[in-house]
């Protein structure tokens, strides 16, 4: 018999969830119109700008949603990332004393409100689409006016917005005769980092037809480019790089993890110095900023273990004399600041949503493009936080980009599905027949195999036949009695 299974589609919509689909649209426009948006403003001697106002509006009506079921169960991952925010604001506090209390609760509602933003604005797969058809459109907005200060150094938003309000400054840097892009924010590592968001979610999205998923996906790796920096750029490559190989081997992924295991035993016995040190020496553009980076390393971590529980905060840390203040690895500076609780629940939520995401089954192609480009992008982006840090508009995209994670695995209760009786559950061209019917999927599946509907038994019809004395044979029309032979 015929599996059934899942699929994330309604054949008819009630005008409600019409109208909450439409707001979560509008919630998603705004959000990224917010962390686009160059405006900087102080309240109350605490620097606010248009996605901090944004997350002091949401964060508690999200929070209360999260906690009455609203996008599905609680699960460990909220847990970790909602604890994490809330170490964040202990730390600062035992450190600085009330002298930071307002900088450590905007630092909170900074990360788990972009946690949460993702958590309940995306809750289906068809959302997960649509988030990036709105961050495709983002990007294309803002192509022209990148493309003009990659060659002019030159940033035309923020002049046109310094007429009227504050904004970030240009840091005039250059690099092969090219200005280092920073378009809307104050970094452009924080450039760069907020395009690679996009480079394998595009392509998988546009699947479908080849061409268009390359020449989005191609754009946005472009676009990840003109940052110059190689932080971004490194995350560019790793998920281009997996992406061929995908295209190449049709997803076999564990042959790849067996080959690189291979490769780094090799090379870590054939060198004298670690693979990590050689990867890190190639994919920068100076090995004085690769050095920098392993030094950084070293002394960072000997700050963690001189502070293990609550960091030491926004002070100084112990370096050598010639080494800069800045500590390019985000996971580092978060230990360093907020100690070793802090950095065990933000790896340990992300690990967990991540894995979570690798186990569930996909119940159509299409789901399963979008869960490969998640996790390619996963792989990418936490790689590449190991060699810069991400602060402001791009932290929040992160912890972001953790919540819709959870959209593959809880889908959302009582949510109407689409049953259909395939020979292949994995496909979507083998359908038999299709019937809508309410499914409630429990927390910790993705669009599951349940048991197909058991035929109805069928009943005598009502009508009389019209010879009642003729029964039905197979081959003979006519009875022949018992008690007489055939001649």
């Amino acid at each position: 018999m015929a599996d059934a299974t899942i699929l994330p589609t309604q054949t008819s919509v009630s005008p409600s969830r019409a109208a909450a689909s439409a707001g979560s649209s509008l919630m998603m426009w705004l959000f990224f119109l917010s962390l686009t948006l160059p405006v900087n403003f102080m309240v109350g001697g605490l620097a606010m700008g248009p996605y901090r106002l944004y997350l002091v509006i949401v964060t508690v009506p999200f929070l209360l949603q999260l906690l009455a079921g609203k996008a599905g169960r609680v699960t460990l991952v909220d847990v970790a990332m909602i604890l994490f925010g809330v170490w964040v604001f202990v730390s600062l506090y035992a450190v600085h004393g009330t002298e930071r209390i307002a900088f450590g609760g905007s630092l909170m509602i900074e990360l788990v409100g972009g946690y949460l933003t993702g958590r309940i604005l995306v809750r289906t797969p068809a959302q997960y689409e649509k988030t990036f058809q709105i961050f495709f459109i983002i990007l294309m907005i803002l192509l022209p006016f990148a493309l003009f200060e990659f060659f002019t150094g030159r940033m035309i938003i923020v002049e046109v917005i310094r007429k009227f309000a504050p904004s970030v400054s240009k840091l005039n840097e250059w690099r092969m005769g090219l200005s280092r892009t920073q378009v809307v924010f104050p970094s452009s590592i924080l450039w760069g980092l907020f395009c690679s968001f996009g480079i394998a979610n595009l392509f998988y999205l546009n699947s479908d037809r080849l061409g268009r998923g390359m020449w989005k996906g191609g754009l946005t790796l472009a676009m990840t480019c003109f940052s110059m920096s190689s932080g971004p750029l490194l995350s560019g490559i790793l998920q281009a790089a997996l992406i061929v190989w995908d295209q190449i081997t049709k997803s076999r992924w564990i042959l790849l993890l067996v080959l690189g295991s291979i490769a780094y035993v090799v090379i870590d016995a054939l060198s004298n110095r670690t693979p990590f040190m050689i990867f890190i020496e190639t994919f920068t553009f100076s090995p004085g900023t690769a050095w920098a980076r392993i030094f950084i390393w070293r002394y960072g971590t000997d700050e963690v273990w001189r502070h293990p529980y609550f960091g030491i905060g926004l002070n100084d840390w112990v370096r050598a004399s010639w080494m800069r203040g800045s500590v390019d690895n985000f996971w580092l500076l978060t230990a360093m600041r907020h100690g070793l609780p802090a950095i065990i629940l933000l790896l340990g939520g992300a690990a967990l949503n991540t894995f979570r995401v690798l186990r569930c089954k996909p119940g159509t192609h299409k789901i399963s493009q979008m869960r490969t480009a998640y996790l390619i992008t996963v792989f990418g982006l936490f790689f590449t936080l190991s060699t810069v840090h991400a602060w402001g508009a791009v932290s929040v995209m992160v912890t972001f980009f953790i919540g819709i994670g959870a959209c593959f695995y809880t889908p959302q209760p009582d949510e109407p599905a689409k049953v259909a009786l395939t020979t292949d559950p994995s496909t979507d061209d083998a359908i038999a027949d299709t019937r809508d019917r309410p499914a409630r999927v429990p927390s910790g599946t993705c669009y599951a195999r349940v048991p197909a509907p058991k035929p109805e038994p069928r009943r005598p019809s009502d009508t009389k036949r019209a010879d009642l004395n003729t029964p039905r044979y197979s081959r003979q029309t006519t009875p022949v009695p018992r008690n007489r032979s055939r001649t």
